[in-house]
């Protein structure tokens, strides 16, 4: 694993889960809430101690894991910790990245080709 790990890198990931995620709810019926938690649960983000730090200093959303009330419960080491908030602080990015995403209509609406009228000249 390489030790070069941007906030592009991290930010790229965390809209490729917002899709997958939006994909998923759309095409599978999937909650949203379940398919978020699938998404981070198990990326290189969370259960890497040395990623769930950079996590850390690139989300806007570092405090989730209080905001959301989890507390200590379960928590033996710092490498714990760190995974746990990473987690929360991911699952943070990745529903507002969700919420940002175009919905249906306006990628439909984009894909429309724009017809230009001709205009007459007096």
């Amino acid at each position: 694993m390489s030790n070069d790990i941007t906030e592009k890198d991290y930010r790229n990931d965390v809209e490729s889960y917002a899709i997958e995620v939006r994909d998923r709810v759309r095409d599978e019926g999937v909650d949203e809430c379940d398919a978020i938690h699938d998404a981070v649960d198990g990326s290189q983000w969370v259960i890497y101690t040395y990623r769930a730090r950079h996590v850390l200093l690139y989300s806007s959303h570092e405090d989730a894991f209080f905001d959301e009330g989890i507390g200590f419960h379960g928590i033996n080491s710092s490498g714990d910790l760190y995974m746990a908030m990473a987690y929360w602080a991911m699952r943070a990015d990745v529903a507002e990245a969700l919420a940002e995403l175009p919905t249906e209509e306006e990628e439909q609406a984009e894909d429309e080709p724009v017809i230009e009228q001709p205009t007459v000249n007096d």
